[in-house]
């Protein structure tokens, strides 16, 4: 008899920890997962600053709207796109003279590495405004 309870105790256990683990697994492995579409996307967001403050610095270099524009073109078209980086591009460009200001926004598309039911990509975009330096000063 007393075997018998030990067997039944035993199972009991089993299953407990069988119940557990799966469940467990059930939290865990979503995540996990969202964790991974997060830090991509916090790779990819930091990435699209750098560039829009990199293009900002770069026009901020020439003395004309158009050549402005242009180089600010060009660095963008320079960044390396990944799989997870399929599309980056202009999305505005500001040039003001009078207040010797120029602002690039920058807008990416971020695939998700792990995509998530309602989407499988982010459309990110930043801004950074810099002085333009090659401008005389004004007397």
């Amino acid at each position: 008899m007393k075997r018998r309870q030990l067997v039944k105790r035993n199972a009991r256990r089993l299953a407990q920890s069988l119940l557990e683990t799966v469940v467990g697994a059930l939290v865990l492995i979503p995540l996990a997962l969202m964790s991974v579409d997060a830090m991509a996307v916090i790779n990819a967001n930091h990435s699209n600053q750098e560039l829009a403050q990199t293009a900002a610095r770069a026009a901020a270099n020439n003395i004309t709207a158009d050549a402005a524009q242009k180089i600010a073109e060009q660095t963008v078209s320079n960044f390396a796109k990944t799989n997870l980086i399929p599309n980056v591009s202009i999305a505005s460009f500001q040039f003001d003279p009078a207040q010797k200001l120029v602002t690039v926004s920058v807008s990416m598309t971020v695939t998700i590495p792990v995509p998530l039911p309602w989407t499988s990509s982010v459309k990110l975009t930043a801004s950074s405004t810099q002085p333009i330096v090659a401008l005389p000063p004004s007397v």
